[in-house]
């Protein structure tokens, strides 16, 4: 089976301390340059995750830790919950997961776009 022959070339600017750091991944490869960032861009491609499936899972993620701080607070206190105390932790940590999600995005989003910026 014949490979094909590769004729088309991409090209960014970087850093001087990028350039080495990208150096030293290859190398721990034991890879070259081109090979690694090769395999690097197509095992992004393969992976890619878009924005709203982030904010479904981390809304996923503070749901349960929502529910796992409110269990353990109440377990430490002593309290045994009742089942309809059950109920409503759930339906509340479903409630405010999307908006919690969307929020603790946004923050980040403002982080890095104001760590740009200085």
């Amino acid at each position: 089976m014949t490979q094909a022959l590769r004729s088309k070339s991409v090209t960014t600017k970087i850093t001087e301390p990028e350039y080495e750091r990208i150096v030293q991944m290859a190398g721990a490869s034991n890879r070259n340059i081109s090979e690694w960032l090769r395999e690097c861009l197509f095992r992004e491609f393969g992976q890619s995750t878009s924005a709203a499936e982030h904010e479904v899972l981390l809304a996923e993620v503070l749901a349960l830790r929502s529910l796992i701080l409110t269990l353990s607070y109440h377990t430490n206190a002593g309290e045994k919950l009742s089942e309809q105390d059950m109920i409503d932790l759930i339906r509340r940590a479903d409630q405010d997961k999307t908006q919690k999600a969307h929020q603790r995005l946004h923050e980040a989003e403002t982080v890095s776009t104001k760590g740009e910026h200085e």
